[in-house]
């Protein structure tokens, strides 16, 4: 797991601040996609674009719309990558 947060200027989204986080999951691709596309898709949280062949799910939060975010997930046999950006 890894960890970047920067906060201020030369953001392109969001107001200011940008967290960009790694995991590993000993699940499937397949498994992590069903995950995030459920706790996404709920709540405060929304659904903007999902793109399968890419492993690429775009979100946003329902009460602020300029809080947006990427996770991108990545196979790794029976393992997964994600890696989620977040601008705030």
């Amino acid at each position: 797991m890894s960890e970047n947060t920067k906060i201020g200027a030369g953001i392109s989204t969001g107001d200011s601040t940008r967290c960009t986080i790694v995991l590993d999951s000993n699940d499937d691709v397949a498994t992590v996609t069903t995950y995030y596309k459920e706790h996404l898709n709920s709540g405060d949280w929304t659904i903007v674009s999902s793109d399968s062949a890419n492993g690429v799910i775009d979100f946003q939060l329902k009460s602020k719309p300029q809080t947006v975010g990427t996770v991108t997930l990545l196979g790794r046999g029976q393992h997964s990558e994600i890696d989620i950006q977040l601008d705030s």
